[in-house]
């Protein structure tokens, strides 16, 4: 690609093109000290910012996420066989091979390979043949994502690994499916989250924010994805706090599971109950008699919790779990995300900002 047409491309993702030629360049660089000279394709997978609807997607109700311009960078060249080599830009993430099959061998947890593993895997699940490809991740600050500060730096990679292989194997996936298939192969690493990121990734709009309904119908798509306009004359701003985090290990994992638990008292009184959002309409009376306010993991795998997804919590069962309080948050954060889309759709950012800080409040005291 030539230097004006590659400029021309990057001015329509990015706001300063300079640095982001630089940066793509010396990508490419780094590729062809790995894997050699020849043909190279670039793809760049962004991360997001959730505006609101905190630990709501993988209890299927709702979100206001929107892309970042931060991103990843993936570079590969096709291989005629079904392995995958793996190299990345940062020395302190080791090189690796595998080969692209239904059931791929997982590195020891921890692995930044897991993320591309499950992805190669859940692909290959899908359609008969998956060819290789030599693959180059490129995160190096100051210009990419930085890792673990919550802005699905981790799903960026998934998305990314899958756009790749889609894109040198002349798939016919479109973007909800290709969406749906990440989440999925993100289980892979040990992380139990939702879609949102996934679908940001791959569904956000340029100035504008991304409503999801995250209930998926019989058909198992969702019924809403819609983007919705950021008002003119209102900057975002992305602060980074300094605190790291990571979906893999038991924090976020223990919410997941707290969630999970809540579910099965609360089918104790409806049976057919899918996730917490078939409580949506429900009074909080009647979820407050249903839900303890703390149990152990011991006491929620008692109750019936499949403790498979969660092999950290389980060789630890005297861990507490805080089922009321997060179902609270989840109950109201709801209602919350409906509100903040309708303020932005009449543009009273006033409205906004007294629902984003009652979200904060919520997810603070609640989660």
């Amino acid at each position: 690609m030539v230097a004006n047409d590659l400029s021309s491309r990057l001015a329509a993702v990015y706001s300063n093109v300079e640095p982001q030629l630089t940066r793509y360049r010396q990508a490419v660089e780094a590729f062809v000290r790995h894997f050699g000279p020849g043909p190279v394709a670039i793809f760049r997978s962004p991360g997001r910012v959730n505006l609101i609807g905190e630990h709501t997607d993988y209890n299927h109700g709702f979100v206001l996420p929107l892309a970042v311009e931060r991103d990843i960078l993936l570079l590969a060249r096709s291989r005629q066989d079904a392995w995958l080599h793996l190299a990345n830009a940062e020395e302190v993430f080791p090189p690796h091979q595998f080969a692209i099959a239904s059931l791929v061998k997982a590195a020891p947890r921890g692995s930044w390979s897991n993320y591309v593993r499950g992805a190669a895997q859940r692909l290959a699940q899908e359609v008969e043949s998956v060819n290789g490809c030599d693959l180059l991740v490129d995160g190096r600050p100051p210009l990419s994502l930085p890792r673990g500060a919550g802005l699905g730096s981790s799903s960026a990679l998934t998305v990314g690994v899958l756009l790749v292989l889609v894109h040198l194997n002349r798939l016919e996936i479109t973007r909800q499916p290709l969406a749906l298939l990440a989440g999925e192969a993100e289980r892979f690493s040990g992380a139990q989250g939702g879609m949102m990121d996934q679908f940001t990734a791959l569904l956000a709009e340029k100035n504008h924010v991304l409503f999801m309904d995250c209930l998926p119908g019989e058909d198992g798509a969702f019924r809403q994805v819609m983007p919705v306009p950021w008002p003119t004359g209102f900057r975002l701003a992305v602060l980074d706090s300094g605190v790291r985090h990571d979906n893999t290990t038991g924090d976020y994992n223990r919410r997941v599971a707290a969630c999970q638990a809540a579910l099965l008292f609360l089918r104790r009184r409806e049976a057919s109950l899918r996730s917490l959002r078939d409580v949506q309409n429900w009074p909080w009376e009647d979820i407050a008699d249903l839900v303890p306010e703390s149990l152990s993991v011991a006491e929620a795998k008692a109750a019936g919790l499949d403790l498979r997804r969660f092999p950290v919590l389980a060789a630890d069962p005297a861990v507490l779990l805080q089922p009321l309080a997060r179902v609270h948050h989840v109950w109201t954060e709801n209602d919350r995300v409906l509100a903040a889309v309708s303020a932005l759709q009449r543009g009273d950012m006033a409205d906004l900002e007294g629902i984003l800080l009652e979200g904060q409040r919520s997810a603070r005291e609640d989660y």
